[in-house]
């Protein structure tokens, strides 16, 4: 799956999904939804590029815990071959939750 793929995918559930950056209309909605790739990587195999892959994160901002939107993500990932790791922060300033994966995608 590409990194472009996977933001249609994650589209279904955050239509606000935005890539690195929200709009500051974006600012007031929860539970709202950022990717941006931050590992790219190349497989060589005889010297030549064999593979290319970049982890894309894909972060859910809440009010609220055990957001019900996360476990849609999750299981809209799980259906498609994808097996995330869902990690969980609070900001104490801000009062928000955030819940972030990282995802292999092709490129």
């Amino acid at each position: 799956m590409k990194k472009r793929e996977l933001s249609i995918l994650v589209k279904t559930i955050f239509p606000n999904l935005r890539e690195w950056q929200f709009k500051t209309s974006d600012l007031t909605e929860y539970p709202r939804a950022l990717y941006w790739g931050y590992v790219r990587s190349t497989v060589r195999a005889s010297g030549m590029a064999y593979e290319k892959t970049e982890t894309v994160q894909v972060s859910i901002f809440s009010l609220i815990p055990d957001e019900p939107l996360v476990d849609l993500f999750e299981d809209l990932m799980l259906e498609n071959g994808i097996n995330p790791e869902i990690y969980v922060e609070f900001n104490e300033n801000d009062k928000i939750f955030h819940y972030y994966a990282g995802v292999n995608c092709d490129r």
